[in-house]
Parts: C-alpha cells; sequence; structure tokens
C-alpha cells in the first residue's frame, strides 16, 4: 500500500494533467489529403467510428461511414473521385505465408450521388483484394492501374492460387470494368511495373525468390540492370527524373540502400543522389517521375530536385522551428502545401500552406490538447559503452524542471524502426503524470549512416539491451533523470527489451511492463497460430535480431532472477506474437515467486487499434508505474 504522501502527490498531478482517455483515444483526425487542384480537402475522421469528410472551403461535398475499418490511404482520382485504401485481414495457408495477412480494398467515393463501389467486387476470381496501385490514364482519370491476385478453380478441388503473385490489371472507373494487363511469368518469380502517364508498361522487374536473381527489362525486353538479392533487397521506385528513364533502389549485403537511375533505351546507371541513403522517395502522382527524396536523421525531412520547390519547402519548414514539419501533400501545380507538424506544443496538426501569399491555416488537429499540455520532445545524443553514437528521443513533463526525473524507458517494438522527437500518444501520456520518458534508437534502428545498418543482428539481449540501459545513464550524467526511479516498458520487441532489463540485467529498473512482447524466444521463433482450420507460422522475422547462440537470452528462462514487479499485457487476437508468449511468462514468474500482474484485452489485435483498449492498457500501465515508481509533486500550472 502507499502511504499517504504517496497518494496526495498523485491526486495532486492527476488534477492538473488531462484525463487519460485523451491520449489513448484514436486520433480525432488520421489523414488529410489535397485534391489536385487543392481547392478541396478530404479528411478521416476518427472517434469510436471512421468516416471520410470531403470539403470545399466551408462547403461539405460528401461523407462516408466506415466504422471500424482501418483507412490506410486516400488517392485522388481528379478532382470527383477519392479512392480509400481500405485495411483487412485475410486468413492465408501456411504455404502462401508465415502469417496472417493484412491487404487492402480500394472503396471508389464519387463525390455527386453516385454509389460508393469497390474495386474487384465484380470479379469473384479476384483474391485478397488490391495489392499495390500504379497510377492513372486518361482524362478524368478514366482509368486506374493496380496489381491483385486472382484464383483458379480446379475441378474436384475448387478455387486455388497458382502461386500467390499479383497481376497487373486496368479498371475502368466509369463503368467498373477490368482488364488484364500484364502476369508474372510465374514459377515463384515476383513482378513489378513502372508505367506511362498513358498507361503502357514502360519496364518490369522480375525477382527470383529461390535464389535472389533479378532483373529490369523495358518494353522492347532489353535487359537494363540484374544481379543477386538474397534478401529481395531490389525495388523499382518510380520513373526516373524524366520520362525517358527509371529509377531502382538496390540494398547492399551491408543494409545500405543506393538509388540508382538509367535510361530505358540502355546506358550506365547513375546514382541521382550521389550514394548518399534516402528514408523514402518522392514520385510525382499523375507524370510518375521522380521528384524528391525524403531524409531521415534526427527529423524526416523533404527534398526536392527543383531548386524551387525546395526553397519553398524549405522556408516553411523553417517556419515551423522547434517542431516536426512533413510535407503531407500538395496541389499539382504546389501553390497548395498540406503540412503536418508534432512535437513540443503540438499534439499533431494539418497545415494549409500558400507559399505565395506567405499564409498557413490549421485544417485539423490530432488530439484535442492544448499546447501546455503537450511536453517538450527533443533528440538525447549519447554513446554506447563500446564506442558507438546513438541518439534517443527524451520527452519531457509540460511542467516544471528538467532536473532528476523519475523516467520511464520506451524501446520501440520493431528492430529496424526509428524514433523521431514527434508527438507519441504513450510517451505523452506518461510525461503528463510526471516522467521523462527516453525512446532510445539503438543499434540497428534506421539511421543516419553513421550507425551500421545490421548492427543489431545478433544482438537482442547483448549489446542492444545495453544500449538501452547505455542511454539511462547517459540521461543520469547529465542530470536530468534521477537512475535509481526507473521503469521500463514497450510493445513486441520491445516487451521484451523491457522483460529483459529486469531479468537478464539486473539492479536497473522499479518495474517492468510487456505490452504484446515475448519471454520465450526459442518458442517464438518456431512459433505457430491455429486460426480455424488453418495454421500460421510467425517466428521468422525474429531470428536475424537475436543470432543463432540463445542460451540466456529468454527472460522466461530466467523467470527466478527477475528483481522488479512486472506488467503483462496482451491482446487475445495477437496474430503477430501469440498470446501464449505472455501467459506462459506469467506462469513462469509466479512459478518463481515474483510480482506480476497479468492484463488481457479480449478482441483486440497486436497493434491495439481500438481507442478503449488502447485505454485499458494505458490506464493497467500507469496505475502499475506510480505503484512502483511514484513521480514527484506536480509543479503547479
Amino acid at each position: 500500500m502507499l502511504p499517504v504522501w504517496a497518494i496526495c502527490l498523485l491526486a495532486t498531478i492527476l488534477q492538473a494533467a488531462p484525463p487519460l482517455d485523451v491520449y489513448a483515444r484514436l486520433p480525432q483526425t488520421e489523414m488529410v489529403k489535397l485534391s489536385p487542384s487543392g481547392k478541396r480537402i478530404a479528411v478521416v475522421e476518427s472517434s469510436d467510428q471512421r468516416r471520410v469528410i470531403v470539403m470545399e472551403g466551408d462547403k461539405l461535398l460528401r461523407s462516408a461511414a466506415l466504422g471500424t475499418q482501418k483507412i490506410r490511404d486516400l488517392i485522388w482520382a481528379g478532382e470527383s473521385n477519392l479512392l480509400l485504401n481500405v485495411a483487412r485481414k485475410i486468413e492465408l495457408n501456411v504455404t502462401l505465408s508465415d502469417s496472417v495477412a493484412e491487404t487492402t480494398t480500394m472503396i471508389m467515393l464519387p463525390l455527386d450521388d453516385k454509389p460508393i463501389w469497390a474495386l474487384f467486387e465484380r470479379d469473384k476470381a479476384i483474391f485478397a483484394g488490391v495489392q499495390g496501385f500504379y497510377g492513372f490514364s486518361g482524362d478524368g482519370p478514366r482509368y486506374g492501374y493496380f496489381t491483385a491476385v486472382s484464383t483458379s478453380a480446379l475441378p474436384g478441388i475448387g478455387m486455388v492460387i497458382p502461386d500467390g503473385q499479383p497481376a497487373l490489371y486496368r479498371v475502368d472507373l466509369a463503368t467498373r470494368e477490368t482488364t488484364i494487363v500484364d502476369r508474372p511469368p510465374g514459377n515463384n518469380v515476383r513482378r513489378d511495373w513502372l508505367l506511362s502517364a498513358n498507361g503502357e508498361i514502360l519496364a518490369t522487374l522480375d525477382y527470383q525468390a529461390a535464389n535472389g536473381d533479378w532483373s529490369i527489362r523495358n518494353s522492347a525486353e532489353k535487359v537494363l540492370a540484374s544481379g543477386r538479392s538474397p534478401d529481395d533487397g531490389v525495388k523499382l521506385i518510380s520513373l526516373g527524373r524524366n520520362e525517358r528513364s527509371i529509377a531502382y533502389r538496390v540494398r547492399g549485403e551491408d543494409g545500405t540502400r543506393r538509388l540508382f537511375e538509367l535510361p530505358l533505351d540502355g546506358g550506365p546507371a547513375v546514382e541521382p543522389l550521389g550514394g548518399e541513403e534516402a528514408g523514402s522517395y518522392i514520385s510525382d502522382v499523375r507524370s510518375g517521375e521522380l521528384i524528391g527524396f525524403t531524409k531521415e536523421q534526427d527529423v524526416v525531412e523533404d527534398h526536392f530536385f527543383d531548386s524551387q520547390r525546395e526553397k519553398v519547402v524549405a522556408t516553411v519548414r523553417k517556419s515551423f522551428s522547434g517542431r516536426s514539419a512533413e510535407l503531407f501533400d500538395w496541389s499539382q501545380q504546389f501553390d497548395k502545401l498540406l503540412f503536418f507538424t508534432s512535437g513540443s506544443q503540438d499534439a499533431g496538426s494539418w497545415w494549409l500552406v500558400d507559399p505565395a501569399a506567405r499564409t498557413a491555416s490549421i485544417v485539423a488537429s490530432a488530439y484535442p490538447l492544448e499546447a501546455a499540455d503537450v511536453g517538450l520532445v527533443k533528440t538525447f545524443r549519447y554513446r554506447a559503452a563500446d564506442g558507438l553514437n546513438l541518439t534517443g528521443v527524451l520527452t519531457l513533463p509540460p511542467v516544471g524542471d528538467a532536473k532528476n526525473l523519475p523516467l520511464i524507458v520506451l524501446p520501440h517494438g520493431t528492430p529496424s524502426d526509428r524514433d523521431f522527437p514527434i508527438f507519441h500518444w504513450w510517451a505523452q501520456a506518461f510525461a503528463s503524470r510526471g516522467y521523462a520518458v527516453f525512446q532510445p534508437n539503438y543499434r540497428g534502428s534506421e539511421a543516419p549512416s553513421t550507425v551500421p545498418r545490421f548492427a543489431d543482428a545478433g544482438e537482442w539481449g547483448r549489446k542492444v539491451q545495453t544500449d538501452i540501459s547505455d542511454g539511462v545513464a547517459a540521461l543520469a550524467s547529465a542530470g536530468i533523470v534521477d537512475q535509481r526511479r526507473a521503469c521500463i516498458a514497450g510493445s513486441d520487441h520491445g516487451g521484451y527489451a523491457a522483460l529483459a532489463g529486469v531479468t537478464l540485467q539486473q539492479g536497473l529498473y522499479r518495474c517492468a511492463i510487456s505490452v504484446g512482447g515475448f519471454g520465450d524466444v526459442d518458442k517464438l521463433l518456431t512459433a505457430q497460430i491455429k486460426r480455424g482450420s488453418v495454421t500460421y507460422k510467425v517466428g521468422g522475422r525474429f531470428k536475424q535480431s537475436f543470432g543463432k547462440n540463445l542460451v540466456g537470452l529468454s527472460p522466461i528462462d530466467q523467470a527466478s532472477r527477475a528483481d522488479a514487479p512486472i506488467l503483462l499485457v496482451h491482446a487475445e487476437g495477437d496474430l503477430v506474437v501469440p498470446f501464449s508468449q505472455s501467459s506462459d511468462m506469467a506462469a513462469a514468474l509466479t512459478r518463481a515467486g515474483k510480482p506480476v500482474e497479468f492484463v488481457k484485452l479480449p478482441g483486440e489485435d497486436h497493434w491495439l487499434s481500438r481507442g478503449e483498449t488502447r485505454l485499458a492498457m494505458l490506464k493497467a500501465a500507469v496505475a502499475f508505474i506510480e505503484k512502483h515508481n511514484p513521480p514527484d509533486p506536480a509543479p503547479a500550472r
């Protein structure tokens, strides 16, 4: 039981801070997109249900309710039609995939009174919806190009998928008629395409999964480039910087990604970025040409080859100094820009910018939080024990001094992810309760070229774990946190890091929280999930992280060494990390006589896609941390 003084402190903080459901709810605005002219805006709103609204000025043109369906993207098809890229899960046979797959359905939303319809809804041979989008052609535009997987009927068996590779289709957006344009060559060869603005195939990439051989050919079947990439590290990006060239990316053995551009009629390749890596590439939605790229360092920055556009974007970005500012969308003439800002005192805002008029107005906000309720977010630099230069994201409480604060360490969930100094709902919720929150970009996080891309290979539970605790020590040396008052929390791989922090490591944390994490590494690498009559293998993507020698790396085997209370939270419908990972860990800790709490989330997935379960997780996590690592008294606001 907490002493009376601690209860009073918690009451003071809770009175001062916004309620937790403000942070846990899904963003009230998830996405905003501009029409080609920039005069119309499409917005995805979310509360308990999602809906799309389309506005022109103050006039509502159309709205559509989509229930709980997750919208991954909005694509304008001219000024009068909007394509909604809606996610859905399908069950795949184990011979086709390592897990249940998330695929997408494209829904056409006309802005007049015509009915909403889904692409391929009349074609019963199409399996799993739309796999990819390849552009438009014709006036209007009239046609859209998409990839999808088709099935075949076998006598006595029924519908089967020949090899699971998608084919390229043309869809008439006026009549809904579908026409197949090209198929992959078969024999487990994956094919990708580049199309002209007229819908003609300009180049294809064929990748052979059996040996990693790949080749790029033009429409005359001339080989333009070829090589071998066993890890599927080659990708067609777009046309090049003009319609007579193409751009493709190759990932080397060291993980570096190089962009090449070569003429469609053959000739030597050049590197438009001079060998420099990019986080992603920007192409023109209408012409398909490469027009820019993003840099991912401390923040994400958009850059353009056109000097005037580069100048405009740099000027706008500078005006949002002190927070992350990403160019989210723009009109075809580049006279209307849509920026998304986030970070210190900004819970996420969409801004419509008119460069000529030098004006910017807020279109929508992600969370209903005042600027004063959003803590300072910044990059923190430190050095690992072996000398490797690393960074992390530090979120501080909205009020008070950044001195000797209690700490929550929040490592990200996917090994190759990278945290940026932006608004993070989980981190800001903790910060609102008086904690400093640290998100370490340990080795292997997608990062500047100073950190080797695959530096985490075989280092999970080893150097990755000490990268995290080295960051804690550096924060303490800077006087920002009290190292003796630290807890660690995370999901997925981050959940493993939390469990490892109090089992494989000792004396570092007062408590640990694993949300959809895993404690049995060996079992995970061979894990299977059974749903109905279908079995899925789920462990393959973790193998590189841990290496071959797994001895001593599983927290479940070290349960008797746990030196701090542990909270386990797991969604019962998790198809990424099996639910048994947490139930088995809870049982092992109980047998060892260690303090453990286990919160089960029925009907939820790995990503906690519903606001009510996000809130249930957050309430349990905050209560657990406040119990075992109470915050300081809340300063007056």
